[in-house]
């Protein structure tokens, strides 16, 4: 039975007792009541929904699966039980890719610029991650200060929102994810990069 269904029906249950109903809008049961009703029930649907979305985004962290979309340096695979079920997403590394972003990050750490970075990139041919027209400075800002390359998965706010029970609470605050079979470079490299990395956002070098 469908929310409108649902709505109707109760409204005319309310009718026929002889009550009146207050709505926010309305007093009159028999017009405004049953749509009124019926986005409650919806209201009260979508965030069910998204509860239970969180919560697979959760057991599916939990259990060492991905949840967001691939990251330059990765390949993703469907993992497939045997029957045909699905079950989750993995990433492996392309080292291809991986030895451009070690590259990265040693050069960086060399004093290089973000906007020279992006030079070589374009020069080479390298084809930037998604898809897009061509490297900027402020695509490399996005991968040098990406924690996935140090072996940490962070979710993003869609997925770290609270959820109803403690477990899932427990799991979604937790301050990341271990990936350590996705490490690109060492944690003293990387972390190395990121102070130049934060004091050149947002002015003349990380501007396309």
């Amino acid at each position: 039975m469908t929310s409108r269904t649902f709505a109707k029906e109760l409204a005319a249950m309310f009718s026929a007792s002889g009550m009146s109903v207050m709505t926010p809008h309305e007093t009159d049961s028999a017009t405004k009541f049953p749509e009124e009703l019926r986005r409650l029930i919806a209201d009260d649907m979508a965030r069910f929904h998204s509860v239970r979305i969180r919560r697979g985004m959760a057991s599916q962290l939990e259990r060492g699966y991905m949840v967001s979309a691939i990251a330059f340096g990765y390949r993703a695979e469907r993992t497939v039980l045997q029957g045909g079920r699905d079950v989750g997403t993995v990433w492996t590394v392309c080292e291809a890719e991986a030895v451009l972003i070690r590259e990265m990050y040693a050069r960086r750490e060399a004093g290089e610029s973000l906007r020279n970075l992006a030079g070589r990139l374009n020069e080479a041919g390298i084809s930037p991650p998604g898809g897009g027209r061509g490297w900027y400075a402020s695509t490399v800002a996005r991968i040098l200060s990406n924690p996935i390359y140090r072996g940490w998965f962070f979710p993003g706010r869609h997925v770290a929102k609270v959820a109803t029970s403690n477990r899932d609470q427990a799991c979604l605050h937790r301050s990341g994810f271990a990936r350590e079979a996705l490490r690109i470079v060492g944690d003293v490299q990387w972390f190395a990069v990121q102070e130049p990395i934060a004091v050149v956002v947002g002015s003349d070098e990380t501007r396309d």
